[in-house]
């Protein structure tokens, strides 16, 4: 973002801000301003004072530890609500602190209103005339957000269940097996004959994906349900299995996202899933380990990136490692590592590096491990065997039925030893090269088909045999001139073929209705973020420890209190410019002047019962502001909660309290006598 564009924002953004909001925010750091005033005139005076070398000095020196760690979680998120923010560090620290520190860096001007975002999203973004300086003072900093990487004691395993393995498996029972449709075939896929087949994994989790898999090939058109049974479509099964290792990672973790209900929508975008991957990946490659909490901070803001939120954050990591993009939990963080393995595959490479073996046993037993894909990208195992073993090591079987099928879903002979060949890298044993050729013949001997014929003249019958475009459409030859072509696709063979032979074709003989739904594209979106370069470098400049400023540069405090307590000012404006002081907001001595309105929380206790109460009658009225509690329990101990006040149940000392406790908003009713403490507090500082 260039100087310009960070003017033009950070100007927008004061430039929102309701009229009493602006003006109080004005007078902290201007000093007295009258009315009727003029607002862009005072945007550049503060503008102006947000470029001075000794201002920025002195704000810097007073930014925490915990300031830098929300400062960077806000820039990483880009424009965050207050509630996603706060949610982020709910297991550090009690939810009250965080949410107050975040009010704190807003009326310093550290964080300041989003412009961007529509009215019901209220969001803040870092004060973007400070991002430069935020980066180079190692103020924005993963390493303190996320933990530094940890070297952990355990062995780091990835087990990707749901890959090419599994979707090869479930294509063999579908097209050696009768897999049945609708409910029938979701039990079916539960059955424990068929759980048995998996042994890598436990068996609960294979009936949990297996019959969801189905549901997602079902919704992607590679399975097709016809009545009470399901039917693979061989041209949309070679699709998925086209697609590269990582391409089939995301359309899978979009689809099992979906089918989990994992996320919910901010807003629709197209790119939502590979922005959530690219940038959760370029996060976790910033370490080699981290810890559960890093893992969950990670998550939440590569949701947010892709325009989600978590609802189901369990089911979210253990997708995450079926997936095999994390691995599973190790040591006694417990810790995460991210899978940097899954590039783009190299046949020459998956078959000589040691880890690709594929045997054909006596029996016609076929094990393998590894990617069983020829050079050309072919994979026809689960077309010519069936599954019977899915572990590590594979096991599949050749028989006279499975050849059978595989003829019926468009191999012949020659692909068949020709793929063979090439997986065991040698000529097939005899006995089995007789075996195929024997059935190659009975199914030579009859072949039954279920399509439309087509004669055609010498000129046009070169023409079919020769365009590309026909050949998936065109079933079998019968004789020369003689085609028999799909009847479910003749509205785009007819297309084609009378688009390249200029001829206008006759209507087919006895023709039935045909289905005109054309299969849409696989959905994909898994290009990465467009700026993933810019993206990996941005995170390397923020990789620098953050260390806080010395007491020394904090000696204009002192002075700044100094003048404070020589000010002839009432007790009440001289205590709240000590709070204000405390809490950084006066830096330079231009910002010493009587307050106009009290800045600080307001509270009463123990037997003010009608200061407690006029608390609550003020926060009840004002959806701004909430209430911290000090209860107590029924063990006589204190709680501290942090309170939206709803509903105040009669106006006496024997009244009660409606309230949602946050961050979880479970609604509580609490009695008077229960209520030690009530301090009223500012939710935000921008937003009314």
């Amino acid at each position: 973002m260039s100087k310009s564009e960070r003017d033009t924002l950070w100007e927008r953004s004061l430039g929102t801000l309701p009229d009493t909001v602006f003006l109080n925010l004005m007078r902290n750091y201007l000093g007295q301003i009258s009315t009727p005033f003029h607002k862009p005139q005072l945007i550049a005076r503060l503008t102006t004072l947000f470029s001075n070398t000794q201002f920025l000095d002195r704000l810097f020196a007073c930014i925490t530890e915990w300031d830098a760690r929300i400062l960077t979680a806000a820039w990483l998120y880009g424009e965050v609500t207050q509630d996603e923010l706060c949610a982020l560090f709910v297991e550090d620290i009690p939810y009250i602190d965080i949410q107050q520190n975040v009010v704190n860096l807003e009326e310093r001007l550290l964080l300041i209103p989003s412009c961007n975002q529509p009215e019901q999203r209220k969001t803040i973004i870092t004060n973007p005339l400070l991002t430069d300086r935020l980066m180079a003072e190692n103020v924005l900093s993963l390493p303190l957000l996320l933990g530094s990487s940890t070297t952990s004691t355990g062995s780091v395993k990835f087990t990707a269940t749901l890959d090419h393995r599994l979707l090869r498996a479930l294509f063999s029972l579908h097209i050696h097996e009768i897999v049945p449709s609708a409910d029938k075939g979701q039990r079916y896929l539960r059955n424990p004959a068929i759980l048995s087949i998996f042994t890598a994994r436990p068996s609960e989790l294979i009936a949990l994906y297996l019959p969801m898999l189905e549901r997602i090939l079902i919704r992607l058109d590679v399975v097709k349900e016809t009545g009470k049974e399901t039917v693979l479509n061989i041209y949309r099964s070679k699709e998925l299995f086209a697609l590269e290792p990582y391409e089939l990672q995301q359309l899978l973790f979009r689809e099992f996202s979906k089918e989990l209900l994992i996320f919910s929508h901010l807003n629709e975008s197209k790119t939502g899933f590979s922005d959530f991957i690219g940038y959760f990946k370029t996060l976790m490659e910033a370490f080699d380990t981290v810890d559960a909490s890093a893992l969950r901070k990670i998550l939440h803001i590569s949701a947010a990136k892709g325009s989600f939120q978590i609802q189901r954050y369990r089911e979210l990591v253990q997708l995450l490692i079926d997936m095999g993009i994390i691995s599973q939990p190790f040591g006694t963080g417990p810790y995460y590592s991210i899978n940097k393995s899954l590039r783009r595959y190299d046949a020459d490479s998956a078959n000589h590096n040691g880890r690709f073996t594929f045997t054909i046993d006596s029996d016609f037993t076929v094990t393998v491990s590894g990617e069983p894909r020829t050079k050309d990208g072919s994979d026809i195992l689960h077309l010519i065997c069936k599954v019977e073993k899915l572990d590590t090591i594979c096991n599949y079987r050749l028989t006279r039925e499975s050849y059978r099928h595989a003829i019926d879903n468009g191999c012949d002979l020659n692909t068949v030893i020709a793929y063979l060949e090439e997986m065991t890298g040698k000529r097939l044993p005899q006995h089995l090269r007789s075996a195929l050729e024997h059935w190659n013949e009975e199914s030579d001997s009859i072949r039954i088909y279920d399509g439309i014929a087509v004669a055609a003249d010498e000129r046009i019958g070169r023409l079919i045999e020769a365009i590309p475009a026909l050949e998936r459409h065109r079933i079998a030859t019968i004789c020369p001139g003689c085609f028999l072509f799909s009847r479910k696709n003749e509205h785009i063979w007819r297309q084609i073929l009378s688009d390249a032979s200029s001829v206008l074709l006759p209507q087919s003989v006895t023709e039935e209705a045909i289905n005109h739904s054309n299969l849409p594209v696989l959905p994909l979106d898994v290009d990465m973020m467009d700026d993933k370069d810019a993206t990996h470098s941005m995170m390397e400049t923020l990789m620098g420890r953050f260390v806080t400023k010395s007491t020394g540069d904090l000696d204009f405090v002192d002075e700044l209190k100094k003048k404070i307590n020589l000010m002839h000012a009432n007790k009440y404006d001289q205590e709240e410019m000590l709070a204000r002081l405390d809490k950084r907001l006066i830096l330079t001595s231009a910002q010493i002047a009587p307050p106009g309105m009290r800045s600080g929380p307001q509270s009463a206790s123990g037997f003010d019962f009608q200061g407690k109460l006029n608390l609550i009658k003020a926060t009840v009225a004002s959806p701004n502001e909430m209430l911290e509690l000090h209860v107590v329990t029924e063990e006589g101990d204190v709680k501290k909660l942090l309170v939206e006040a709803k509903e105040l149940i009669g106006g006496n000392r024997d009244y009660t309290l409606r309230v949602s406790v946050l961050p979880e908003r479970e609604e509580k009713i609490i009695s008077a006598d229960k209520i030690f403490l009530v301090r009223r507090l500012r939710r935000s500082v921008f937003f009314q």
